[in-house]
């Protein structure tokens, strides 16, 4: 693990592999750059592989606690990060609000974008939506980040899954659990705000959307109009998946992603 200074907090990153195109994972709220382990195993034979953590969660640091949360903050992040490790372009994978920062980069620095993978994310959140956001974010105030984490990790996993591996649920809800209020509610007020509907036209890189059809939270019907918006995209959807479909279908996201990224390289 190692750290460096962006935008005025420390953020905690990897690097795997020795050669090849550059491969950056953006993970989901409540969790770390960890969640994307098979992935990156499998990707550093041929890529550069850089995993970081999102401030205010796993080893990075929260930040100004006056800052309001945006993706645009977030997408800022990731383009420093990539400029103090002197990455001029890189292939972008990323999951749920990872998603949403990859299409803020998109759209605001294409030329830094070789491609985009939009995982389990949407691109508009919804009044009500909006709202359901705040009372989480009040509840995470009043009564800690922890008591958010079981209802949230049972809702991201279809039962099924959960009751397959009990461990692993275990340990992703002790995960979120550790993340700070801060980076909780920077996190969830940048999804508050998404709303790439506009700006999707403009992307021009080549765009892997995958989802699960089990997943809430990006709904086939938000994957297909992200499609339709997009002019070079294809949409693979995971039967059984849910919210972080790289865990519970991982052979079939890693065959999905590698397949999507050695078509772009």
């Amino acid at each position: 693990m190692r750290t460096i200074s962006i935008n005025g907090v420390e953020i905690a990153y990897d690097v795997h592999g020795t050669g090849g195109p550059w491969v950056v994972f953006g993970h989901s709220l409540g969790c770390t750059r960890a969640m994307w382990q098979r992935q990156i195993d499998s990707l550093a034979r041929n890529c550069r592989v850089l995993a970081y953590d999102l401030r205010g969660h796993g080893q990075s640091a929260t930040g100004d606690a006056a800052a309001q949360g945006s993706l645009a903050q977030l997408a800022s992040d990731v383009r420093s990060l990539m400029d103090q490790l002197t990455i001029e372009r890189a292939h972008f994978v990323g999951i749920s609000i990872g998603g949403m920062i990859g299409q803020t980069l998109a759209i605001e620095s294409p030329a830094r974008i070789a491609s985009l993978v939009m995982a389990n994310t949407t691109a508009f959140m919804p009044p009500a939506a909006v709202q359901l956001w705040a009372q989480r974010i009040e509840a995470a105030r009043t009564h800690g980040v922890a008591s958010l984490a079981r209802p949230s990790i049972e809702r991201w996993f279809p039962e099924d899954f959960r009751v397959a591996h009990p461990a692993l649920i275990e340990q992703m809800i002790q995960v979120f659990s550790t993340t700070s209020f801060r980076g909780y509610e920077f996190c969830s007020r940048a999804i508050m705000g998404l709303d790439t509907r506009e700006g999707l036209a403009r992307i021009r890189c080549p765009v892997l959307i995958i989802g699960g059809s089990e997943d809430p939270g990006a709904p086939v019907g938000a994957l297909d109009q992200m499609q339709q918006a997009l002019a070079q995209s294809e949409l693979v959807l995971l039967q059984g998946a849910g919210h972080l479909s790289n865990i519970d279908r991982p052979e079939e996201f890693t065959a999905a992603l590698s397949k999507f990224l050695l078509r772009c390289t």
